[in-house]
């Protein structure tokens, strides 16, 4: 083996010098042949740009709410007894004081019938009793009867008076209950689902049978922050406060109406207070129990500072932009005041007539050069 090698050797130590030499012009090629470098240019990264502008923009509290409706009655059965007539069909609209249910009334008229027979029974001793008074009240003068006869004639007229007076209570007594075996409409709305048929037994007070909502106007019952409320009570003194009512998404707009109401205590437990919006509910888009959101405009900022969202950037240290100078993009560090659907109101960092860029490639970095494309002033 070493015998085989040998010649090789032989070679690289005569031409030791050659190969050195040639090794060197091969790395200077490599190194300084513009063709061969590996080094490109930087590339220049394309974006759009807006300027930073003052505009006219709400200042708004958000929260998410339930409809309740401004009135709302529970029938429950106040007497005893068998339905015998059902008078509406569930999800009907009724007016007040329209019939919904009939309880068999037979017990009732009778009772009434015995109270009304009760009350001329003692009508007509009452007469008699009245007139033995005046007769006794002429014979005492003459002294035909004593005094004590005609005292006695005196309380028994009287006493008579009140025995009338109760029989008139409980006849009273009696028309009422009979008049509570038609349950009537309290209050005008639309009606839920019942919970009896025909020739069901109910209890008086016991399990309600119907649900009536008023629909055609609503409450809209949310929550806000303890912290939030002397700024709400500040501009609510100013003027009346407009609410916006939109899906529980706040995709689309339901309504709206005004802050009428606010609760008189914080709730310990959650630090929050309880306010309520009212609004007429046109159409019955808004139902009872629903879910929604609840945007408060609290006044309108003239001069506020804008930039659309999509300009703003977020990094462990905060929120900053791309800001444009001489098409260099640099990060600049700003503060947000709050957010609308669709700006960034800015609370400092920037100032009007100022470029922010909108499009933020992936591999921009703080310093970059680029082309604006597009500059939406």
């Amino acid at each position: 083996m070493k015998k085989l090698y040998q010649p090789c050797l032989f070679y690289l130590k005569k031409y030791k010098k050659t190969a050195i030499a040639i090794t060197c012009l091969a790395l200077s090629v490599l190194m300084f042949n513009p063709y061969l470098s590996t080094t490109r240019p930087a590339q220049i990264s394309l974006v759009n740009a807006v300027q930073v502008v003052e505009r006219p923009t709400p200042l708004v509290m958000k929260a998410m709410g339930t409809v309740e409706s401004q009135q709302s009655a529970v029938i429950t059965p106040q007497v005893t007894g068998k339905i015998t007539q059902i008078n509406f069909r569930p999800g009907q609209r009724v007016q007040k004081g329209q019939a919904l249910f009939t309880i068999e009334a037979n017990t009732f008229n009778a009772v009434l019938e015995q109270a009304q027979a009760t009350l001329q029974r003692d009508q007509a001793q009452l007469v008699y009793l009245n007139a033995t008074e005046k007769r006794y009240a002429s014979l005492v003068k003459l002294e035909y009867v004593t005094r004590d006869q005609y005292e006695q004639a005196v309380a028994s007229a009287n006493a008579q008076a009140a025995l009338v007076k109760a029989d008139q209570a409980l006849v009273e007594q009696a028309k009422i209950q009979l008049g509570y075996t038609v349950i009537r409409a309290p209050v005008s709305g639309k009606l839920g689902n019942y919970t009896v048929r025909v020739g069901d037994l109910v209890v008086a007070n016991s399990v309600p049978l119907l649900t009536i909502n008023q629909i055609s106007s609503a409450w809209i019952d949310f929550n806000v922050p303890q912290r939030d409320l002397q700024n709400i009570r500040y501009f609510q003194h100013q003027k009346r406060l407009q609410v916006d009512i939109l899906s529980e998404d706040g995709t689309e707009k339901l309504g709206e109406g005004v802050l009428s109401f606010i609760d008189n205590l914080v709730d310990p437990k959650t630090g929050t207070v309880l306010l309520k919006a009212e609004t007429d509910n046109n159409g019955d888009i808004l139902w009872p129990g629903e879910m929604v959101k609840v945007v408060i405009t609290l006044t309108i900022e003239q001069h506020a500072l804008v930039i659309p969202l999509s300009a703003v950037q977020f990094d462990n240290q905060g929120s900053f932009v791309y800001l444009l100078q001489n098409n260099i993009a640099v990060v600049h560090r700003i503060k947000i005041a709050r957010q609308t659907t669709d700006f960034a109101v800015i609370q400092e960092g920037l100032q009007k007539g100022d470029f922010v860029l909108t499009t933020i490639p992936p591999d921009l970095v703080d310093g970059a050069t680029v082309k604006v494309v597009s500059n939406n002033d």
